[in-house]
């Protein structure tokens, strides 16, 4: 048994060291792409990933008949809501997910923030980005919008086409942090997790190797008591 758990310890603290490496590469991808010249126009769906964090400027006005709020997002301890705008890029079709920032949800989840916006045009810039990702998704299929409005947890974009009855690009842009008609937003790439990882990952190895010490003891300890209960 003492075994068993020394092996899955040490499965855990390898799981930490791959987490480290990811927190780390993320951090050097956002920071390298913070570096790179601003895109004029949107990526496919095949593009979004290769440029993840990428800055982007774009032309256009909000689509403001529906609009988002993301659940759960937590902030310096505090429950809240990202707001996800739809934004129609000059000259075309497919809508452009902006994600406008954080604030706070009211002590009653039946009171909802005012998010109303004009659609006015503007030029855009912010960085591209993936929609937040639960480890565990819950909760049924998306509908179209019956208001202008909608709070859903963590959904992809298939439900928000869905919502908004239209096409969408496979992005959000989050909004840069100086830009108007946004709430609170300093994005940035997780910072000094790849070190809690690697904390973590110590103290796994070190609880494996103290089961697999007490293993040993326990097995020598049964040898020695082996014989002299066969005489």
């Amino acid at each position: 048994m003492l075994l068993l758990l020394s092996a899955g310890f040490v499965s855990l603290g390898r799981w930490q060291l791959e987490r480290a490496e990811v927190n780390r590469e993320i951090e050097e991808r956002f920071d390298r792409a913070g570096g790179l010249s601003a895109l004029d126009r949107p990526v496919g769906a095949s593009d979004a990933e290769t440029h993840r964090y990428r800055r982007m400027t774009l032309s256009g006005r909000y689509e403001t008949d529906i609009q988002i709020l993301l659940d759960n997002m937590m902030r310096d301890g505090r429950v809240g809501y990202e707001v996800l705008t739809p934004f129609a890029v000059d000259g075309l079709d497919r809508l452009l997910v902006v994600n406008r920032g954080w604030l706070p949800a009211a002590s009653s989840r039946d009171e909802l923030p005012d998010i109303a916006l004009a659609g006015e045009a503007t030029t855009l810039r912010g960085r591209i980005d993936r929609l937040p990702r639960a480890g565990l998704r819950l909760g049924g299929a998306a509908e179209p919008a019956d208001r202008p409005v909608v709070v859903m947890s963590f959904p992809d974009f298939g439900d928000l086409e869905t919502v908004l009855g239209r096409n969408l690009f496979s992005f959000q842009l989050l909004l840069d942090p100086d830009a108007d008609a946004g709430y609170v937003r300093d994005w940035a790439a997780p910072r000094d997790l790849d070190d809690r990882n690697l904390a973590y990952a110590v103290q796994w190895f070190a609880l494996a190797a103290l089961a697999f010490v007490l293993a040993v003891g326990a097995a020598i300890r049964s040898h020695r008591k082996s014989p002299r209960e066969a005489r």
